[in-house]
């Protein structure tokens, strides 16, 4: 591990291309990557949601929710998430980074921290509208690749978000997951060969998409500057 570090330090003295490379063959990795979701964990006992990151906002379903917690009796065990007081999914541990549908209107959403001791923590309720339901698809690309439908390049969105929508074959596999980065970062991880999520990314932000496959093979897709019009 050290010596793979050190060659990433050796390839070049320029930051950004640093950055690049190292990030490059940390996704080309086969097994399971937790999320990176630039959602830092509440300082103290808590739950805190980043994403959607607007109280009382208007989105498209499915949408990402991105949330963080800390126990302060033991460690975090699952993250689940509840809407309307039913309880939509959970996940293990600490981020929660998924997309989540419900029917449209306007829905309640807490997300619950369960520690190793049984003890539990709510974050603070947060509304959200869902517009209408984003059942849309997007078509494997013909042989190895990632076919992105959403955002297109080149065009503008009229929606205070963006959609992003994504199919992948793998290069020498089948897809292990996909990923999604935004400027240099990575905002999720989503299981199988497709993308189906919306979300909020500021205008000129640029959004690339890499599958990574069953034998550690990866495909990144040309880089996506979006803009609303």
């Amino acid at each position: 591990m050290r010596s793979r570090a050190l060659q990433c330090v050796l390839l070049s003295s320029s930051l950004v291309l640093f950055f690049s490379q190292c990030a490059d063959r940390a996704s080309a990795a086969g097994a399971a990557l937790p999320a990176y979701s630039g959602c830092p964990a509440p300082a103290s006992e808590g739950v805190k949601i980043c994403v959607p990151s607007i109280n009382n906002g208007t989105i498209s379903a499915p949408f990402q929710l991105i949330a963080s917690a800390t126990s302060g009796r033991g460690q975090v065990v699952t993250m689940e998430v509840w809407a309307d007081g039913k309880k939509v999914t959970q996940t293990d541990r600490t981020p929660f980074d998924q997309p989540i549908t419900l029917p449209e209107g306007t829905h309640t959403l807490t997300v619950i921290e369960v520690s190793t001791t049984g003890a539990f923590v709510k974050s603070a309720p947060l509304t959200v509208t869902v517009s209408n339901q984003g059942d849309q698809t997007c078509n494997l690309p013909a042989g190895p690749g990632v076919n992105v439908c959403q955002p297109v390049q080149g065009s503008c969105h009229t929606a205070p978000w963006v959609q992003v929508l994504a199919a992948a074959k793998g290069q020498s596999g089948t897809v292990n997951r996909m990923e999604l980065w935004v400027n240099g970062g990575k905002i999720a991880n989503f299981p199988g060969d497709h993308i189906n999520t919306n979300l909020v990314i500021q205008d000129f932000d640029t959004v690339t998409i890499y599958e990574v496959d069953s034998k550690g093979g990866y495909i990144k897709a040309p880089p996506i500057v979006v803009q609303s019009c």
